[in-house]
């Protein structure tokens, strides 16, 4: 017997084929190697990574918007992750504020950086707001670029030397705060390259003494079912935190579906290593994996896409649903 894993995400099935334990024939083992550190590092980052795809797939589709929050060079920039967040969590607050009025119901996914030397932060953003909105676009700009602000917020700027150099209203100064990049998402029914990309840019933090998640390995179980990191927790609980004892990969908001394993033991003595397609479906090219997990079991990984059929008849692929 087998286990066939399947995640199903939007126009995606993701599926594993594995033996578990107890199930495994004789002779498919293969000798087992210890791992290294970076092996480890390499493992958890790539769980992260699939997670990270399975929620795009599952809650965003073509057209969404996918926008990054940049700061103006001598605005005084957040110095720390926490103060970073509280500041990504004021501007959602309000966009979600602004959109409730609307009768929008604000879904996002965010990963942030601070840049490699610590002095770059910037958060990279997709919502379930129409990319072809300019309202929506205006409104994002508005509260990031032009946010309640003093002359405290401008590194070594008088308020004589600020008002010569921005403008006014009503004897009002207004401070920049930064740039808004907007960008629609693209048609395709996988977002594994989006999501190998912010999650590269969760990666350049600079260190800060505190303990590294990936030392622990906890993650690294098993290649089928390691999705041990709590990426569930949402931004509100996120800024009220404290002290930030591990780096997450990525937030999301809780009205996000997060896609669950189905997990089916099939009565057969082994799995077979030739990859067909269900009907309706193609293998996404380049997606198709076979190895083992640490133990030396090994296993066969591949992705299948939903394939379009003529706008009349699309409602499902054009939904991005979770059944």
């Amino acid at each position: 017997m087998y286990k066939k894993i399947t995640y199903r995400a939007g126009n995606t099935l993701e599926v594993i084929k594995t033996y578990a334990r107890g199930m495994h024939p004789p002779g498919v083992r293969t000798q087992s190697t210890p791992r290294s550190r970076e092996d480890i590092e390499k493992a958890n980052r790539i769980q992260k990574t699939r997670k990270l795809n399975r929620i795009l797939n599952a809650n965003f589709k073509k057209g969404d918007m996918y926008y990054t929050l940049t700061y103006k060079r001598g605005w005084k920039h957040p110095e720390t992750e926490e103060e970073l967040l509280k500041e990504i969590g004021h501007h959602l607050r309000k966009l979600r504020d602004r959109l409730k009025r609307q009768g929008i119901e604000l879904k996002y996914v965010y990963v942030y950086s601070m840049g490699k030397s610590g002095n770059n932060p910037h958060v990279h953003i997709i919502a379930n707001i129409p990319y072809s909105s300019e309202e929506h676009q205006h409104t994002i700009r508005q509260l990031w670029i032009k946010p309640d602000a003093t002359l405290e917020h401008i590194l070594g700027i008088t308020e004589k030397e600020a008002s010569l150099q921005e403008w006014t209203r009503k004897g009002e100064l207004t401070v920049l705060r930064g740039f808004v990049k907007f960008k629609p998402m693209d048609e395709n029914g996988n977002y594994m390259a989006l999501a190998v990309y912010l999650i590269g840019h969760s990666y350049q933090r600079p260190p800060d003494g505190s303990e590294d998640e990936e030392k622990n390995g906890e993650s690294d179980r098993d290649p089928d079912t390691a999705e041990q990191d709590n990426d569930e927790e949402s931004i509100e609980e996120a800024v009220t935190r404290k002290r930030r004892k591990y780096k997450k990969a990525f937030e999301h908001s809780r009205n996000c579906v997060v896609p669950q394993p189905k997990v089916e033991v099939i009565k057969a003595e082994r799995f077979s290593e030739k990859v067909t397609p269900i009907k309706g479906y193609y293998i996404q090219p380049g997606s198709v994996y076979k190895g083992s997990d640490r133990s030396g079991w090994p296993y066969i990984r591949y992705t299948l896409i939903k394939i379009p059929v003529s706008p009349g008849k699309n409602a499902a692929f054009e939904k991005r649903g979770v059944g």
